[in-house]
């Protein structure tokens, strides 16, 4: 009696405990996207490289079989595979040295990662182990986990947009010879004329005046004072023909 009462206490203890996380690994032959997700939200999405063309990946569901910190392959002139998982015969996911090729099918039928992001995955299949772990392999499309967001690279990480700038530096201007940087710098000109400054005085004229008292002081030395007034006078009559002002 006594036994049947501990073990009917023990099955209801484990019907209390819940139950134990599951991690997905679903891998897109046709995205080459590996998507990690922990009882059903995804937690990371990567690029990697499945099987090229005579040499695909197969498709299914696994299970890890083992795992290997480093591994060196046997039969591909003992190429480096580390943080290897492999999940059917001998087929892995593991990293890689060749990242240039990551993104496009590139390997001999395993599915290759980005050395940190197999280290991140071999650390999450032995922490949840094999029981509870799935490795899926799609031809198409990865499923779109609940919770999840389509990452490139890590948890949270969303690709920013780009936008198309059209660069303009070497075009010809229509209608003339003059460059762009010369329309540019008139059409400031033009919006420092019409801005003002506190006392309610155009800008331009107060730049002028700076410009006018550099000549004044340059003229002095070699001049009357009556031809510094006429040089000033023919300065700023140049400065409000150039702007447009009125005196």
């Amino acid at each position: 009696m006594r036994n049947l009462a501990m073990t009917a206490m023990f099955g209801v203890l484990m019907m209390t405990l819940p139950a134990r996380a599951e991690l997905v690994v679903s891998i897109s032959k046709s995205q080459q996207r590996i998507s990690v997700a922990v009882d059903g939200e995804e937690a990371y999405r990567w690029p990697v490289s499945t099987g090229r063309k005579g040499y695909s990946t197969p498709s299914g569901t696994y299970r890890p079989t083992r795992l290997e910190r480093q591994w060196y392959s046997r039969k591909y002139d003992w190429a480096p595979m580390p943080w290897s998982v492999f999940f059917h015969r001998g087929y892995a996911m593991h990293g890689t040295t060749e990242t240039r090729n990551i993104g496009r099918p590139a390997s001999h039928g395993c599915v290759r990662l980005r050395p940190d992001n197999a280290s991140v995955l071999f650390s999450m299949v032995q922490r949840y182990g094999a029981k509870q772990t799935k490795v899926v392999v799609l031809d198409g499309p990865l499923p779109r986990a609940p919770g999840g967001q389509p990452m490139a690279e890590g948890p949270a990480a969303t690709k920013p947009a780009t936008v198309a700038t059209k660069d303009v530096s070497d075009e010809k201007p229509a209608g003339g010879s003059e460059h762009l940087s010369a329309k540019t710098s008139n059409k400031a000109y033009a919006a420092q004329a019409r801005a003002t400054d506190g006392d309610e005085q155009p800008v331009v004229r107060r730049a002028a005046r700076t410009q006018v008292a550099t000549v004044e002081r340059l003229s002095v030395s070699v001049g009357s004072e009556g031809h510094v007034m006429r040089e000033r006078d023919a300065w700023l009559r140049a400065l409000d023909r150039k702007y447009g002002i009125t005196r």
